[in-house]
């Protein structure tokens, strides 16, 4: 085998291992700290504001004949103008719970509004 250089340390038995080299940090990374690793929080993390909640859910007062007979399951919050559609399985309509509206309703769609104390169709679209 010929010789070569790479074997030159290893036939008189002495290893030489090259010395690492250092780098210099740039300037605005001196004294600077890595930021520490963050973990997301465990558990309940995530709870629903109460502020955002309509205080509108539950039984409406409309009937749900009137519902079948027009056709129109979409209601309209009275209190925010949230427009959910609703189904009359039982002998009552109820309105689920939901974030207040944050923005006005659309105007051209058919749904039923509450005016005063009676629920009406509100019937711009048609």
């Amino acid at each position: 085998m010929a010789w070569s250089p790479l074997f030159r340390g290893f036939a008189s038995g002495i290893k030489s291992v090259p010395e690492p080299r250092v780098r210099a940090k740039p300037a605005h990374m001196v004294g600077h700290l890595p930021r520490a690793a963050r973990r997301d929080p465990v558990g309940n993390g995530r709870t629903e504001d109460t502020a955002l909640k309509c205080s509108f859910s539950g039984v409406t007062g409309l009937a749900p004949e009137r519902l079948e007979q027009t056709g129109v399951h979409v209601v309209g919050c009275p209190e925010c103008g949230a427009m959910r559609t609703v189904q009359s399985h039982t002998k009552a309509v109820t309105f689920p719970s939901h974030q207040r509206r944050l923005t006005p309703p659309p105007s051209g769609e058919v749904r039923w509004l509450k005016h005063g104390t009676e629920w009406e169709l509100n019937a711009k679209g048609m």
